[in-house]
């Protein structure tokens, strides 16, 4: 049993990522453009497609019908603009906050959206390029096959999360005092065990949505690579062992959705969100029980992404979020040998 202690992914850390955020000019059919340039397309206000030029000499060629000239790299919207007036339910961004605020009502003009008291804008999420990296469940990041970040963290790490994928693959580089000193690819399979033809040739197939890697090199600069469309949670951080889980550990689920029946029998079921919910027997060394319960001391009110499995075999056993409950069971001091129990429930 371990957990991963995320640290925070800000401006400084943050070197590049093909997610677009503040978006390019908008597109000219009497500009000439050449390879790379980016526009984008849409009306503000509302969600706008990023485009990049894939020849030169680009004239007149509507981004969304010339694929031979253009290339989709992803959605944002309009930055807030203090001149604009915006229209009810509007939606911009503000790139020093790396999120995204609706407007609450129409005439919306020059209303500052991080200093409104919600009377004409509403904080609704992170912007798409920062939504893997909030740390929270509900948002994903979803660009252009593939999503690359370039991250250099400000303090050691030894470990890297990826939640709630949508993938194929997965490469992480590391690189050094320019040198690669780490390159690995992590296929995202279907791993299920086919009960039957049927099911073989006709079940949809269900790639692995996360990815725990925990043999990083403790600096350097980490390029992500996400060949894929989508991406819930990146996490980089330090990985912390608890102690060796025992067998038959429980799993199951905690369901948020609403089951009413009126009067007359008829019962309406409204769909929620749900969480995953463990528990774990850990046999733990007992030297180190005094530093492992200070540990989860100072994590009670941090979410982290626990690794309940030790082989890694069972993302049912993985979960990001908080402890319900722990203890630790000082069986056999003596020997050296103590028992703890954890449950955990992920975040929604």
């Amino acid at each position: 049993m371990k957990f991963l202690q995320p640290i925070a992914i800000d401006d400084a850390a943050m070197n590049a990522s093909t997610l677009p955020e503040t978006p390019p000019a908008a597109y000219n059919a009497g500009t000439t453009y050449a390879v790379g340039n980016e526009v984008y397309t849409g009306t503000v206000g509302g969600a706008l497609t990023v485009w990049r030029s894939l020849q030169s000499a680009n004239t007149g060629n509507t981004p969304s019908s010339s694929p031979t000239w253009w290339e989709e790299i992803g959605a944002t919207y309009a930055a807030w603009d203090s001149g604009a007036t915006y229209a009810a339910d509007a939606v911009v961004l503000v790139a020093a906050t790396h999120r995204l605020y609706r407007s609450v009502q129409g005439a919306n003009t020059n209303h500052n959206p991080t200093t409104d008291d919600g009377t004409w804008w509403l904080d609704v999420a992170p912007t798409n390029r920062w939504g893997m990296f909030d740390q929270v469940v509900g948002t994903v990041s979803i660009g252009v096959d593939p999503i690359v970040v370039e991250l250099e963290p400000a303090e050691p790490i030894n470990s890297l999360a990826l939640l709630n994928l949508v993938a194929e693959s997965v490469q992480i580089e590391v690189e050094a005092d320019s040198s690669t000193v780490y390159d690995e690819t992590f296929d995202m399979e279907d791993r299920r065990l086919t009960m039957g033809w049927w099911e073989y040739f006709f079940e949809p197939l269900a790639p692995q949505t996360e990815l725990i890697v925990s043999d990083l090199p403790p600096t350097g600069v980490f390029t992500v690579t996400i060949n894929g469309t989508a991406c819930g949670t990146l996490v980089l951080g330090r990985m912390y062992q608890v102690g060796r889980t025992r067998v038959q550990p429980d799993i199951g689920i905690i369901d948020y959705s609403v089951k009413e029946t009126d009067a007359y029998g008829a019962t309406r079921v409204v769909e929620r969100a749900y969480a995953k919910r463990f528990e774990v027997d850990v046999i733990v060394e007992a030297a180190r029980v005094d530093a492992i319960a200070q540990k989860l001391a100072d994590i009670r009110a941090t979410p982290v992404v626990w690794v309940g499995d030790d082989a890694q075999k069972f993302n049912s056993l993985t979960a990001f979020g908080f402890y319900k409950d722990w203890g630790i069971n000082l069986t056999y001091p003596a020997a050296g040998i103590c028992e703890g129990r954890l449950t955990i429930e992920s975040l929604t």
